[in-house]
């Protein structure tokens, strides 16, 4: 009984640590997907009314403003990799000022308008990439760094794995209190079927 206490508290621990870091993968790869498009569609809609041709042409403004109104920043980059706009201050700003080939030769396959990198050495733990489009044609590289904060999540975690192990051993102690008793009772039981034996045979 007490090792199937143990077994189970370890099996239920593992799950629940393995969901959570499903459920966050999930809910940060949605998070970033709908910034992503809500930024590309609000940049879109100012290009068009702007009947502005360039990317290197949006105002400085602008491109703050919509970093404010999504909380994301971005860069925007020209086809041939070369940085043309930036909501990152360059004091803080870590990326490459030209796209790495790789991603460059990603965006010249057809039909690739998406490039998602994971980012070891930045606080910014995902680095999308999207094609921008004027009038259905490419004319630009949108990149948005997205910062994964799951410290409040993973407090939640610990807080609910913490009471998880409190019960867990409150349980072990009663099975350890009703194991010591039950065997003082088999015990007791098993000396008195003895000594009746014992007396049996005597008579």
């Amino acid at each position: 009984m007490i090792l199937l206490v143990i077994v189970a508290s370890i099996l239920i621990a593992a799950i629940t640590i393995i969901q959570f870091n499903k459920q966050s993968k999930e809910y940060h790869e949605q998070r970033l997907e709908r910034k992503e498009n809500h930024l590309i569609l609000n940049l879109n809609y100012f290009l068009s009314e702007s009947k502005t041709e360039s990317l290197d042409s949006i105002p400085q403004n602008k491109i703050n403003e919509i970093t404010d109104i999504h909380e994301i920043p971005f860069e925007l980059y020209g086809l041939q990799g070369n940085l043309l706009k930036s909501s990152i201050p360059s004091s803080i700003n870590n990326f490459d000022k030209i796209l790495s080939p790789e991603i460059l030769i990603f965006f010249q396959k057809e039909n690739k308008t998406r490039y998602v990198k994971d980012n070891e050495e930045s606080k910014y733990s995902k680095s999308s990439y999207n094609l921008i489009y004027n009038n259905k044609i490419p004319i630009g590289i949108i990149h948005m760094p997205y910062y994964i904060d799951d410290a409040l999540s993973r407090k939640e975690l610990e807080s609910f794995l913490m009471n998880l192990g409190i019960v867990y051993i409150n349980m072990l102690l009663i099975a350890f209190v009703f194991a010591y008793f039950l065997s003082n009772y088999i015990t007791q039981s098993l000396t008195r079927i003895s000594q009746r034996i014992k007396t049996t045979k005597l008579n």
